[in-house]
């Protein structure tokens, strides 16, 4: 392989593995000559010779290192040994030959052995342009070089001036081309696009007009060509502004604005646009492209967006104030959970400064033996976005804890990614306090109240065995003593104070069978049944079960079913609460009117049952519906 190396007063370029050549330094171009040899003494003799020459010089020390530089690049002339090991000068230039981008590249030979004439007319064979026999005189040599470089130098001009000719002659083509084409190509944009776009002569005329900008005047293009602003009706004022700025773009100037306008049709709307100048091949502006954008909702947008912003502002404003006002400790986080501030009274319990309490500082005023809780359940909220709530001691600036209920919220973007967090934290420490000590009188009650539902329960069961025996037995008895059809007998006297005998035990019956309920709901086995009840036809067998003792109390019933109502509940349990509701309109409402209604709200289905009787007092609106709780005395009412 060979190596070149370049003398000091040479520059070097590097053309891959191998291949090293200088060249002179200089303004102009040089050409390139290849010098082909295998012995570095005839290189460098060859490149003395050359020298004065001043062009770029390759070395090669083979035929194949010659021709891989070949493949990368051309060169002007080939200086080639003849003698050279693997590949000889002959074979070489036969190869060089054969690829069409140096078919006509011109090969010198120089050679001091093959000095036969059968050598030289093989060399002109395999397309030599000169054979050279050394010796020779560098006066000989550099006349040869020269011949072939100016030969170069001439091809190139050549090569140069016609490509520039092809150019020109592209450019003219290209520009008659789009003369023709540039008519069309602008209606197919000005119909393609929402834009509005438009040209106009030096006088302000319009030479175009896109349809989107014709539908708004409400005019055709050959109605608006030829004229200008203030022939089409634009108003005054915008028609002195678009002077002005067409002025400006006939001196070369890009002229941008924007404006309100109000089409004939009374349309208000919002634009930007943009005066462009098109200049001729002398330099002159001869046209002026304008194209206009409909930014109406980008406008309402904004003035939307800045209204939100001023309102947010203020609401920021609001909240950091009322915050400041909150008995409760309050702070804001970021959505990594970085706290970033704290309301007065967070800094007046604590007795801590915002610079300590920054990020993550605020584990400083935390129970150690909480905060590992605190932490795990703070970082699962940032990860899932869930909110947090916990109770834990936080130190105060008499560096006593006390127990707080932290509430953390998130608040969401639009987008319903979590912006922020928002924190409260509440003393409860006298609450935790005195939820302790009722705990302690809470389980002794929970004892009693357990005594007295397993009584109950006892009592129940043993009262209604002996009371289905006794209902049985009178009902047996009716059977026995009524009168046949057609016949009356004086036991009918009998059987009349039997079913009256026969309706207390009933009324008994339910009694216990409340009791029994108190006692499953104590125990949490009330038994359930879920199914789909049409809720109207229900309400109405109650109403007739019960028709005769509100007739009996003289309580006119107002029955308003206005839809027919369904709903998933236990019939039995439902019939349970209106039967009392009823019972309890006779009771306390005797004499005055009842009314009932259906109606749904969302998915829930509403019973409404309304009596005039006495009411319930205020007072006793919290424990009525507790267990064994009333509101009227014994002495007033009966029943459980």
């Amino acid at each position: 392989m060979a190596r070149f190396v370049a003398r000091r007063s040479k520059s070097l370029s590097s053309y891959g593995e191998g291949l090293t050549c200088y060249s002179r330094s200089g303004a102009d171009e040089p050409a390139t000559i290849l010098v082909v040899d295998d012995r570095d003494a005839n290189l460098l003799a060859l490149e003395a010779v050359l020298e004065p020459l001043q062009q770029r010089l390759v070395r090669a020390r083979s035929g194949r290192e010659a021709l891989r530089f070949l493949l990368e690049e051309d060169c002007a002339l080939i200086l080639l040994d003849v003698q050279m090991p693997e590949v000889d000068g002959f074979e070489t230039a036969a190869l060089i030959r054969e690829r069409e981008r140096n078919r006509y590249t011109p090969i010198i030979f120089v050679t001091a052995v093959s000095r036969e004439e059968e050598h030289i007319l093989k060399g002109y064979a395999k397309g030599a342009v000169d054979y050279v026999v050394k010796p020779f005189t560098p006066e000989t040599m550099i006349a040869k070089v020269r011949i072939f470089l100016d030969q170069h130098r001439r091809e190139e001009g050549l090569k140069r001036e016609a490509i520039m000719r092809s150019q020109e002659r592209d450019e003219f083509e290209r520009r008659e081309n789009d003369s023709k084409h540039q008519l069309r190509i602008l209606h197919a944009i000005g119909a393609s696009t929402p834009d509005f776009t438009c040209l106009f002569d030096r006088a302000h005329r319009f030479l175009y007009v896109s349809p989107a900008l014709l539908k708004i005047w409400g005019r055709t293009l050959d109605e608006a060509v030829g004229k200008n602003f203030e022939e089409l009706g634009y108003p005054p004022e915008l028609i002195e502004l678009y002077r002005r700025q067409l002025d400006d773009a006939l001196t070369g100037k890009t002229v941008s604005g924007a404006n309100a306008y109000v089409s004939p049709q009374g349309v208000e709307g919002h634009y930007e646009y943009t005066f462009v100048p098109v200049f001729g091949e002398d330099g002159r502006v001869e046209t002026i492209a304008g194209t206009t954008r409909d930014i109406t909702e980008r406008v309402k947008a904004e003035r939307e967006r800045a209204l939100i912003v001023q309102r947010l502002t203020e609401s920021e404003a609001q909240f950091r104030h009322f915050a400041d006002a909150m008995p409760q400790l309050a702070w804001i986080a970021r959505a990594d959970g970085f706290t970033y501030w704290y309301n007065k009274r967070w800094y007046e319990y604590t007795g801590t400064t915002p610079a300590q309490m920054e990020g993550w500082g605020w584990q400083s005023v935390h129970d150690p033996r909480e905060l590992p809780r605190v932490l795990e359940g703070w970082r699962a909220s940032i990860n899932t976005g869930e909110p947090f709530e916990m109770t834990f001691p936080l130190q105060g600036a008499d560096h006593r804890f006390r127990w707080f209920l932290t509430r953390v919220n998130p608040v969401r973007s639009s987008r319903g990614e979590v912006h922020r967090w928002f924190g409260t934290n509440t003393d409860i420490d006298a609450q935790k306090q005195a939820l302790a000590e009722r705990d302690a009188a809470l389980a002794e009650a929970e004892k009693a109240v357990r005594i007295r539902e397993e009584f109950l329960s006892i009592a129940s069961h043993e009262l209604k065995t002996p009371l289905t025996s006794l209902r049985l037995q009178l009902q047996m008895t009716r059977r026995s003593v009524k009168s046949e059809e057609g016949v009356a007998r004086p036991a009918d006297t009998l059987a009349r104070s039997l079913g009256l005998s026969l309706k207390q035990v009933t009324r008994l019956t339910n009694l216990v069978e409340d009791l029994l309920d108190v006692a499953r709901i104590g125990t949490g086995k009330l038994p359930l049944t879920f199914a789909d009840v049409d809720l109207t036809e229900m309400v109405a067998e109650v109403l007739e079960r019960h028709r005769d003792q509100l007739q009996a109390a003289r309580c006119a019933v107002e029955f308003r079913p206005e839809q027919r109502v369904r709903a998933e509940c236990d019939r039995f349990r439902m019939e349970q609460v209106v039967s009392n509701l009823l019972e309890n309109a006779a009771k306390y409402a005797a004499g005055k009117p009842v009314q009932i209604w259906l109606s749904e709200v969302g998915d829930s289905a509403l019973i409404h049952v309304r009596d005039f009787g006495i009411g319930i007092a205020r007072k006793d609106r919290g424990r009525i519906f507790e267990r064994f709780e009333r509101a009227a005395k014994a002495s007033e009412a009966h029943g459980v």
